[in-house]
């Protein structure tokens, strides 16, 4: 992370900088939570896409989802 940081000032954008803030939060939790962050990232991108954000359960479908 450290080694990094001179470079995260050129991302490309504000938003960018957000998702790579993001991204990056995601892996350290999850190793912090002893997860393996390859397998616990594609876990969630295969079923963040069938979480319909309308329903009742969503936010705790979301919260399932969490490193932790």
């Amino acid at each position: 992370m450290a080694i990094g940081r001179k470079n995260y000032l050129f991302v490309g954008n504000e938003r960018s900088g957000e998702v790579t803030a993001t991204l990056l939060s995601l892996i350290e939790t999850a190793k912090a939570n002893g997860l393996e962050p390859l397998g616990y990232l594609t876990r969630v991108m295969r079923e963040l896409p069938l979480i319909d954000p309308k329903s009742s359960d969503a936010e705790a479908r979301y919260e399932a989802l969490l490193p932790t």
